[in-house]
């Protein structure tokens, strides 16, 4: 007997999870529609060929890793930008670390944030009207842009929140050295949004900090085992201490 198909096929999951990003690796693909990775998955790699093949996914090498991006996100993406790629991947990676430690949240892609001032690279809204903005910054942008956009999500958060309806913070994840991390931070001690919690923690257990802004190194993210990034207490805090995003 014909077992009835399924509303999403592994086709419609590939294609939607690619469209959350704009760079994907084999690997960053399946973990986010299989939850695990196998170095040969061939319903995967059919897919990915397939819609290749048919001009929907565009496709390049970074360095010895072939990698994967809606062509319609990525039609003007100069090849030879590998700093552009960098970012873009890096970004797709701290997506898959949050999705991991909790997956009942609705994943909001950067083109989504348009007309809100400040659009962050990704975001998940969850069930309980609490969200993440997240930012991805190289160590060029750090250096060159990010105290202008810690600035200006203090003005931007607020129409966040509207447009989603849901409380928002924002991490700050920077490719530098923790120490520089936690020395941006002492610098800037003292900003807030006119967004800020002014309440305990919530009784279901998520304990989104009383600031919106944290702020990690991309290493330490990394070495966090999957699932535990919102549990980890690695976010440096506007008052220097270091806090999970939840329990």
């Amino acid at each position: 007997m014909l077992q009835k198909p399924s509303y999403y096929s592994r086709s419609d999951l590939v294609m939607g999870m690619v469209g959350a990003g704009h760079w994907w690796t084999n690997k960053q693909i399946q973990l986010m529609t299989r939850g695990k990775f196998t170095p040969r998955h061939t319903p995967t790699e059919r897919v990915l060929k397939r819609k290749s093949d048919a001009g929907l996914l565009r496709t390049a090498w970074y360095g010895k890793t072939k990698i994967y991006g809606l062509a319609s996100k990525t039609k003007n993406v100069n090849l030879e930008d590998t700093s552009k790629i960098y970012h873009e991947l890096c970004s797709t990676e701290t997506m898959i670390r949050f999705w991991f430690s909790r997956r009942d949240g609705e994943l909001v892609p950067e083109h989504r944030f348009r007309g809100c001032g400040s659009v962050p690279d990704w975001g998940i809204k969850y069930p309980n009207k609490k969200m993440i903005c997240a930012e991805f910054s190289t160590a060029d942008n750090v250096k060159q842009r990010l105290k202008s956009k810690v600035t200006k999500y203090q003005s931007d958060l607020r129409e966040i929140e509207e447009k989603f309806d849901a409380e928002g913070i924002v991490v700050f994840i920077l490719d530098v050295p923790r120490s520089e991390v936690r020395d941006f931070v002492g610098r800037m001690n003292g900003m807030s949004a006119p967004t800020a919690a002014s309440t305990p923690p919530s009784s279901d257990g998520d304990r989104f900090p009383f600031l919106p802004f944290y702020f990690v190194d991309y290493d330490t993210l990394l070495s966090v085992p999957l699932g535990e990034a919102l549990r980890a207490p690695i976010y440096f805090a506007n008052d220097g201490k270091e806090y999970p995003l939840s329990k």
